[in-house]
């Protein structure tokens, strides 16, 4: 199923791959243009701000255009006509096209707008009274990228925002998870959109290498199902459950226990965890070991190991204590040391293995 579904791909991947280098071309010829475009406007710009013709902007001529008095204060100042300069003495062609215009263009395209001189109002000819002037509603200032402000804003915050960083690094830290590798997933079919500038020829491809993965992963999946029943029922042989098989009835249930604070889960075969009646999450106290052999009964106890560790101590563990009894309670639970529980258990199940003991004495 593997073989068909690559060789369904090969056709797929060399079709793809053909209109991938054509879209490609495509895309450079496009920003070529844009960027021959982009070139030709600069070009006109420097000219006009070239004002003495010597094929350099200077910082005086930066001066003398007043869309660039980014403080509003009626006059470009040295200052602000060396951060349009981006650190450079002055702008030839070439740098002006690939630095300067990009950061003079909002200024400059306002420019014409920001001079055009004042209509004079009409007069009234009938007694030399001026005709009254319509009021209307001075239209809001126009959002306009700003970068000289901005960058003087960004360094104010980043003075006061220093400290709140460090907090938020120390946070980063804390929540630093285990990465897992996941295989590489199978490319994505196109979308419909996408499908269409395909001819007929490619879109069968694209459908017949679709259907084999599709095939594919069903397979797969049903393989895994398969090894996860195979793993589980193995883990069922290999644990012990008594000589007559009694306790493989307490296989996948678990049983409670609270006292004044806490709430206790004990599952045989699989875990035992602590948890505060107040609520909040639990606490590992072991996972299912190994039965502990006495000298009168091989199925009394109960190892469970491997729980959370104890704060400046030992991994929590518990050993359960099981007892005769008509039905299946988790009756006490108790930390006689620390970080080591004890809990007693009966039920019918101990009965049974009690008397089997009794009866090979």
């Amino acid at each position: 199923m593997r073989l068909a579904k690559e060789a369904a791909e090969v056709p797929e991947k060399e079709a793809l791959e053909f209109y991938r280098q054509i879209e490609e071309e495509e895309s450079r010829k496009k920003e070529e243009e844009e960027k021959a475009q982009r070139n030709a406007e600069a070009e006109v710009r420097f000219k006009e701000l070239d004002t003495n013709q010597d094929n350099i902007v200077s910082v005086e001529e930066l001066q003398s255009v007043p869309g660039l008095d980014t403080n509003k204060d009626g006059s470009v100042s040295e200052e602000e006509a060396k951060f349009f300069l981006s650190g450079h003495d002055n702008f030839d062609l070439e740098r002006f096209q690939t630095v300067g215009y990009v950061l003079l263009k909002p200024y400059l395209e306002l420019q014409p707008a920001a001079s055009e001189p004042a209509t004079d109002q009409p007069h009234s000819e009938e007694g030399g009274e001026e005709t009254p002037e319509e009021t209307t509603p001075t239209p809001a200032d126009p959002q306009v990228y700003d970068p000289w402000r901005q960058n003087q804003a960004k360094e104010e915050e980043a003075e006061h925002d220093g400290d709140d960083y460090d907090d938020n690094e120390e946070e980063e830290e804390d929540d630093d998870y285990d990465i897992v590798d996941t295989p590489s997933a199978d490319p994505e079919p196109p979308t419909q959109a996408e499908a269409d500038k395909y001819d007929e020829k490619t879109r069968e491809l694209i459908a017949a290498a679709e259907e084999a993965r599709k095939q594919f992963n069903e397979v797969e999946r049903q393989l895994t199902d398969v090894d996860r029943e195979i793993s589980s029922i193995k883990d069922v042989l290999e644990k012990d459950y008594g000589p007559s098989g009694e306790f493989y009835v307490l296989s996948g249930q678990c049983f409670e226990y609270t006292d004044n604070e806490y709430v206790y889960r004990m599952c045989p075969y699989g875990s035992c965890t602590q948890r505060s009646k107040s609520g909040g999450s639990e606490t590992r106290l072991g996972s299912w070991g190994e039965w502990i052999d006495t000298p009168d009964n091989k199925y009394s106890k109960m190892k469970y190991a491997g729980g959370q560790q104890c704060w400046n101590g030992p991994a929590r563990s518990a050993i359960v204590y099981l007892h005769c009894g008509t039905d299946n309670v988790l009756t006490t639970v108790s930390e006689p040391n620390r970080c080591e529980y004890e809990m007693h258990f009966t039920t019918p199940a101990a009965c049974s293995v009690t008397s089997y003991n009794h009866d090979e004495l």
